[in-house]
């Protein structure tokens, strides 16, 4: 097998194990986990676009920043299922925010370090890679929660209408390849604008963001078949889209609270048939 794909399926990997990992841990620890993996994915995403890229095909080459992208989708969506909360859009969108504004302010610091000619460069490194807009960040950042945001609606509305797990995974998986690919046909739109020659570059985006969201389904449907009870538990958890956009802080506390209670008894029940056996 060709070196680029080795390479590029140890990077799908690497991106997968950990989530898979951390959904296995308990309710507490696991929410704090996949948040901290949410943010390491975002804190690196930035600066993989532009440390390496895999040819995979000519015309079709997928960044280090886009499968981190692909890697934070996945693992947003795994979140959903082990969670089945509607705040965890809401504690989603607080992440994305935070975090692309301190990795803006950080790379705004290291690149006035690495221009500065009185400051010692000893790896030589080049400023650039720290170079970011601002306005690029932002955009990136409100693009993911809005898939983010759809794909959430689209697995709520679905769940009532599909009757068996088979079908609930095939069709979530559907989803997720498609909210994928439309980033690759709205990004370009936006950032740029609708000018005859994007349209090479819209179709050359969509199949990498194509490659990248069937890379991506395979350990999500690795997620769905490993943790099926999870998923049994969301298709049953009554969610309503209405609460995505309009839940108080009075009721985000109830639902933390009741979470932690949830773990509480879960500790005390396993302290129970440990003792009994």
């Amino acid at each position: 097998m060709n070196s680029v794909y080795l390479a590029y399926l140890a990077n799908l990997l690497l991106f997968s194990i950990p989530p898979l990992y951390l959904a296995t841990l308990p309710p507490m620890v696991r929410r704090v986990g996949l948040y901290s993996y949410l943010s390491i994915i975002l804190l690196i995403g930035g600066v993989l676009g532009g440390v390496y890229a895999f040819p995979l095909a000519d015309g079709l080459t997928l960044s280090g920043g886009s499968m981190a992208y692909g890697a934070f989708m996945m693992t947003a969506v795994m979140l959903l299922i082990t969670e089945r909360r509607e705040y965890v859009f809401h504690y989603l969108l607080r992440l994305l925010i935070s975090v692309n504004l301190f990795v803006f302010c950080g790379f705004e610091f290291l690149l006035w370090v690495l221009e500065s000619p009185s400051m010692v460069n000893f790896n030589n490194l080049n400023p650039d890679l720290f170079r970011v807009s601002l306005w690029v960040m932002l955009l990136g950042g409100t693009m993911i929660a809005l898939q983010f945001l759809l794909m959430m609606q689209l697995f709520i509305w679905l769940k009532k209408w599909l009757k068996t797990l088979a079908a609930v995974t095939g069709v979530y998986t559907l989803v997720f390849i498609l909210v994928l690919c439309l980033d690759g046909v709205v990004f370009p739109l936006i950032l740029v604008g609708l000018e005859p020659e994007l349209v090479e570059k819209i179709i050359s985006n969509l199949r990498g963001k194509l490659v990248l969201a069937i890379s991506f389904s395979l350990p999500l449907l690795l997620f769905y078949w490993l943790f099926r009870n999870n998923l049994r538990a969301f298709i049953r958890t009554p969610l309503t889209i209405r609460k995505l956009l309009y839940v108080s802080r009075d009721q985000l506390i109830r639902e933390l609270n009741a979470s932690h209670s949830e773990a509480s008894r879960l500790k005390e029940y396993n302290a129970q048939l440990a003792k009994q056996s």
